[in-house]
């Protein structure tokens, strides 16, 4: 038996109406969008329904917002287009405990071998990011933060020198850059909370403490998935159903 067609929600048709305008070369690389007042009235939607078009199309690379100057088309390679395409529209699909659950496993095993294996060099990279997302964090600049967050998992996860679990991860992190992104994007607090875990597993990694760095990467993502939760009603017993035995 089929399935039912899931109907498109206003954001949907908004996000999928500017990328069909760009892809068609129709909104050019430099091309400056309207306001988002404007565009809530040409489209005959309310302003926050413009807005999580732009912020997911801001994810995916497709514009840029630049101060003094507006919210611009990015220059995209058709490839890049595609690529950005399928992983928004596999998101889409994705459940969003099945992908807290999966980062919860490989993460807890990616920070056991950190501890174990990260050398002074790994330790310093870790330490120049969380600088960088300190500085990023203290000005505001979210979309920074939350790409300087990728890159913070991503070093863990290198500095335990297994190849085989950085290409699992590497789907993830596909996926993580762009769902971090959304997280830091729509909730307020979970920047500021996001860096004091990172700060308290760096510690940890520097301490060669593999249990205190375990149970703090379990606290992280509970926080987040907690978070969530919170703000969603549509994901409530989310944490629950992860079983977070930190």
């Amino acid at each position: 038996m089929l399935k039912p067609i899931k109907k498109l929600s206003a954001v949907d048709e908004v996000f999928n109406y500017l990328f069909e305008q760009i892809s068609a070369g129709k909104m050019p690389d430099g091309h400056r969008l309207p306001t988002q007042d404007a565009m809530a009235e040409e489209f005959g939607v309310s302003r926050s329904t413009i807005r999580e078009a732009i912020n997911k199309l801001t994810v995916l690379g497709f514009i840029t917002a630049k101060p003094g100057v507006g919210t611009i088309i990015s220059n995209n390679s058709a490839s890049e287009m595609l690529s950005s395409l399928g992983q928004y529209y596999f998101l889409q699909h994705i459940n969003v405990r099945e992908f807290l659950e999966a980062r919860l496993y490989l993460e807890r095993a990616a920070i056991k071998l950190a501890v174990q294996r990260a050398t002074d060099e790994d330790v310093k990279k870790l330490n120049q990011i969380l600088m960088g997302q300190g500085e990023a964090l203290a000005a505001d600049e979210l979309a920074l933060f939350s790409k300087l967050d990728v890159e913070f998992h991503r070093a863990i996860i290198e500095s335990g020198r297994n190849t085989v679990l950085l290409q699992f991860l590497g789907i993830i992190l596909d996926g993580l850059s762009q769902f971090i992104t959304e997280v830091v994007i729509n909730l307020n607090t979970s920047a500021s909370r996001a860096f004091n875990f990172h700060c308290a597993i760096l510690k940890h990694i520097s301490d060669r403490n593999m249990e205190k760095a375990e149970k703090t990467m379990i606290k992280h993502i509970h926080d987040v998935s907690s978070n969530i939760e919170t703000h969603f009603p549509e994901h409530a017993g989310l944490t629950s159903l992860l079983q977070l035995d930190a």
